[in-house]
Order: structure tokens, then C-alpha cells, then sequence
């Protein structure tokens, strides 16, 4: 996906060149995902001459480096502090030898360009640059899982089938999947011509989506990493008053994603167990996220996973708790036992 984005880019800069324009930065917070493609969002950005070194400069920091930082598996750094992009220093120690030797040629292959007003050569070499980096094919635990979940219960997967009537009657305008894994409820609604943010932790699984996205031409479906538990990264980033100032005046994730339905299957055990998350806390973030309807889905302590992790400390992980923190904030429409040690939630804003 940064592999496209960064592609994108360049080829605006490359397009902007032949007609007299310019952008003064290039990072990758001037884009957006939107009907499938990448599109430029900072018109400010734009002016007349000439691109300036410091703007290809920045893309190497925010593109380059960051896919360098993903293919030394450093994807928890870079998900952390990929808003203040990284610099040569970041990821020296992650390079060997001869991959220092190479960026060195590269980078200046790429500013002596610039610096003779060769914008399309610099566009070529950082291209070629970027597509070194592949994106990763690497499959992680939760690959493939929701598909695979749901063909394994074809006749017992009753939240499913609550979801799907739910879309299907409702048709809420905007649909929010927290923990989607690879979009099947995305794919779902978009065959309907409804909107569906999908978020999950797991890169590989949005990667996937995004892939799907680009092979089946699908225009309403946004494919995003997210922590729903910190949907705004700059929260523990240590930044500097300038940056404070640009992320404060920018839009958050709980507004740009807001949606009619927010949907939470398989997600809150997760919640709880690995993330230390009590159920106030997570249904206050469910409730930031919607504007009338959530599903979710509890699974049960006597579930064969969550047995192994339940111990005295969580013993108030249980269904009755659980409700009694969504009756807070929410009223309980409907809840469905499955068979299977879970339960289908279904809940109104109030």
C-alpha cells in the first residue's frame, strides 16, 4: 500500500513538472484514500516553478525509509513514529555495508537531478528506488482467518448472518468494521453500494484488503490500520510544539471515521486479554465511533482460547458485566446466543 501511495506521488510531482507547477512537501500525510485510489488532499502545497530539493528530500524520509524500517521488520517502530518520518540515522543501524553504500549513490543520484532542474530523472530513480522495496508476503496469525472462521461455521456463525440481515434492512450510510481483518463485511456492503471503513492492528490483513481492493475495482471500501484503543498515534509520540500544533489542527480518526454502524466481531476478548482493556473503557471507544447502531460479539469464558487466558484477575469478564457497561451509553436491542460460547449484541445510541 505505501509502495502504490509513494508511486502515486511521484507521478503527480512528475505530471505537475510538465506544466509549471510544483508541490513544496511531499509526505504522506497530503494524501487520501478515496473510490479505490490515492488522491493529493493539501492544495496549499501547490505552487508555480519548480519542485525544491527539500520536497524530495522529505519523500525519501517518509517513503523510502519507512519501507526500509517495514522490510528490517521493524513494523512496530515504524507504526509508532511514521509521523515524523525517519532520517538517514533512524535506519543506519538496520543496513548493512553495502545497503549504506547503495542508499548514499541513490540519494544523490537523486538531489544532483534536482539540483539541475532534471525533475522527470529524479522522479525515475526515486521510482526505481521505491519498487525495490516489495511489499511484504509474509502471512501473519490472523491471515486468511475471518474467511476461514466463517466457511468453519457455516451453520452456526449467527452473528454473521445478524450483521448481514442488519446491513441488508438498515442500509446505514456508512458502515465502521473494527478488528476487520480482510474486509468480507467491507466486500459484503459493497456489493450492496454502501461505505465501510475497515480497521484492523494486523498490516498484512489491510495489506490483503487493499490488494482486493485494487484487483476487484472496488470504489467504497477504505482500507486503515488502526489501534482502536489509541486511534491517534501523536497521543504517545513525544512531539515537538510544531508538530503538536499541525496534528491538533488536523481532523481525528474518531471523526473522519464515524459511521451509522460500527461493527465488533471477535474483537473485545482480544480487547480485554491482550491489550488490558476494562469494558468501560472499550465502550466508550465504540461509542466515539458511532452515530446510531453497533454490533458486536462477546465470546464466552468457556470458549476454548479464552479459558486458557481466564484467571482471578479476570473474573469479571463475563456477559453480565459486559452489558452493564453498554447500558451506559447504548441501549440493548437484541442479543443472540450462538453455539458456540458466544453471544450477538446487538445496541442503539441513546
Amino acid at each position: 500500500m505505501l509502495n502504490d501511495a509513494g508511486v502515486f506521488v511521484l507521478d503527480l510531482l512528475e505530471k505537475l513538472g510538465k506544466i509549471g507547477l510544483a508541490l513544496v512537501d511531499s509526505h504522506t500525510h497530503n494524501i487520501a484514500f478515496h473510490k479505490g485510489k490515492f488522491v493529493w488532499i493539501d492544495f496549499g502545497s501547490l505552487y508555480r516553478g519548480k519542485t525544491k530539493v527539500g520536497a524530495f528530500k522529505e519523500f525519501i524520509d517518509h517513503y523510502i525509509n519507512s519501507l526500509i524500517m517495514i522490510e528490517k521488520k521493524q513494523i512496530k517502530k515504524y507504526q509508532m513514529y511514521n509521523l515524523n518520518s525517519f532520517c538517514y540515522e533512524d535506519i543506519a543501524g538496520y543496513l548493512k555495508l553495502r545497503e549504506k553504500i547503495q542508499y548514499k549513490n541513490k540519494r544523490k543520484n537523486v538531489l544532483d537531478a534536482i539540483s539541475k532542474g532534471k525533475i522527470t530523472k529524479a522522479v525515475q530513480v526515486l521510482k526505481k528506488w521505491l519498487l525495490l522495496y516489495k511489499p511484504s508476503i509474509e502471512e501473519s496469525r490472523w491471515t486468511h482467518y475471518q474467511i476461514e472462521m466463517i466457511e468453519k461455521l457455516k451453520t452456526g456463525d449467527y452473528t454473521k448472518e445478524v450483521i448481514t440481515d442488519f446491513i441488508k434492512e438498515k442500509r446505514p450510510k456508512t458502515i465502521f468494521d473494527i478488528g476487520g481483518n480482510e474486509g468480507y463485511y467491507g466486500i459484503f456492503a459493497e456489493k450492496l453500494g454502501l461505505n465501510t471503513i475497515v480497521c484492523d492492528i494486523d498490516e498484512q490483513c489491510i495489506n490483503y484488503l487493499y490488494n482486493e481492493i485494487k484487483e476487484q475495482d472496488y470504489k467504497r471500501i477504505i482500507p486503515v490500520v488502526l489501534d482502536i484503543l489509541a486511534p491517534t498515534s501523536y497521543m504517545y509520540n513525544g512531539l515537538s510544539t510544531d508538530q503538536a500544533y499541525y496534528v491538533n489542527n488536523s481532523i481525528s480518526a474518531r471523526q473522519r471515521f464515524k459511521s451509522e454502524l460500527v461493527i465488533a466481531k471477535a474483537l473485545i476478548h482480544h480487547l480485554v486479554f491482550f491489550q488490558r482493556a476494562k469494558f468501560d473503557t472499550i465502550v466508550r471507544q465504540l461509542k466515539d465511533f458511532t452515530k446510531k447502531y453497533l454490533i458486536l460479539q462477546f465470546v464466552h469464558p468457556n470458549d476454548k482460547f479464552v479459558k486458557e487466558w481466564m484467571n482471578e484477575s479476570f473474573q469479571w469478564y463475563n456477559l453480565k458485566n459486559l452489558k452493564t457497561s453498554l447500558e451506559k451509553e447504548f441501549t440493548v436491542i437484541e442479543c443472540i446466543d450462538e453455539t458456540y460460547s458466544r453471544t450477538a449484541i446487538v445496541c442503539e445510541l441513546k
